[in-house]
């Protein structure tokens, strides 16, 4: 079936949106990590490709390259539990993002706040338990529409979250948040103790 003009129009709105966020940031595999402690840290950029590890000194930012082609299949950072910081990670545009086990985290950043940025493919973010976690920044991966669950970051302190459609946001009762931007679509604000 033929799309109509006025399809063809939306398509043609939508790609010129992605090229221009593709201008603004564009896609780059490569993933700087921070390890809390001395240790060996490694990325592995889709299943069947080789683990690149490197050892790294604690508060050391080392870097780590696909090598080649990059694709969006899966990427996974090996000894994430130890790590302070994964970088920026906003252009890699990711869909999914789990750091659950990222204990260590003290800031997140999977959005950014260039104009014209846009991340439409997250969709899914799982937190858990950051208890180091100072800053997240979501701004505007628009495809994230869940709510932000936050109760187990207790030091947390900016929360960015403009140009995303999360619906609700539950703080740690901690007394440290300085900085929360939040979208309209907010529906449910949990605060204690800020």
């Amino acid at each position: 079936e033929d799309a109509t003009d006025e399809q063809k129009a939306e398509i043609d709105a939508q790609n010129e949106i992605i090229r221009k966020t593709l201008e603004v940031v564009p896609p780059n595999p490569e993933i700087t990590v921070t390890p809390f402690s001395d240790m060996y840290c490694g990325v592995r950029y889709g299943a069947g490709s080789a683990l690149l590890s490197k050892r790294a000194k604690k508060n050391t930012p080392v870097s780590f390259g696909s090598g080649g082609v990059y694709n969006d299949t899966e990427t996974a950072i090996y000894g994430a539990s130890e790590l302070s910081s994964l970088g920026d990670l906003s252009a890699l545009y990711c869909k999914t993002l789990n750091v659950s086990k990222a204990a260590k985290l003290s800031r997140l950043q999977i959005g950014n706040s260039k104009e014209g940025y846009r991340n439409d493919n997250l969709s899914e973010l799982s937190l858990s338990t950051s208890p180091l976690l100072k800053v997240i920044d979501v701004t505007n991966c628009s495809g994230l529409n869940q709510a932000l669950n936050l109760e187990g970051c207790s030091n947390i302190e900016e929360v960015y979250a403009l140009g995303t459609r999360i619906t609700g946001v539950s703080l740690a009762p901690s007394g440290y948040l300085t900085k929360l931007y939040l979208p309209v679509t907010i529906d449910s604000l949990t605060l204690k103790n800020q």
